[in-house]
């Protein structure tokens, strides 16, 4: 600290004054230490951003997130559970969830379906492979499953969506 701004500077002269009520050692110089300590603290507070929680809780969920979608992105055309999901950024199910709700709003398990029906949708679009199939590819244990699924979210069927009806 080279004392170029103004809050500085008295922060130096407090640090001064307490040295000097240290020397003195005067009846209740122990009072005066802690007076100056307060004040200096909390001019340092007010001058500088205190360390929050919520950013390295960020940067942790954001490892985690990353961990959990590489797993997802990889794995999404195989049977997934939430425990393997949580598994992959080494945390247990309860907090994979809220993990996934305080970083983009859904569950795993929600997202895992989006995905799969996202990644489907590029199949029906640049492949010519049976829509039964790109369900099977996709993670979709049934293709009745799958029709459902996708007409949820598109409001179309997969073969209409592929024909362009979109």
């Amino acid at each position: 600290m080279t004392g170029a701004e103004e809050w500085q500077k008295e922060m130096l002269a407090e640090i001064k004054e307490i040295v000097r009520f240290l020397e003195k050692k005067e009846e209740g110089y122990e009072w005066d230490v802690r007076d100056t300590l307060g004040r200096l603290w909390r001019n340092l507070y007010a001058h500088t951003k205190p360390v929050e929680g919520g950013n390295s809780r960020k940067t942790m969920d954001a490892q985690r997130l990353k961990s959990m979608l590489e797993l997802i992105q990889k794995e999404y055309n195989e049977p997934l559970d939430l425990a393997q999901i949580a598994k992959a950024a080494n945390i247990g199910e309860r907090e994979c969830l809220r993990c996934f709700h305080r970083t983009i709003g859904i569950s795993p398990l929600q997202y895992l379906l989006r995905y799969r029906i996202s990644q489907a949708a590029l199949l029906l679009r640049e492949t010519n492979l049976p829509v039964a199939e790109v369900g099977m590819r996709c993670g979709f244990d049934s293709p009745s499953h799958f029709a459902q699924t996708f007409r949820k979210y598109f409001s179309i069927t997969p073969s209409a969506y592929r024909k362009g009806k979109i």
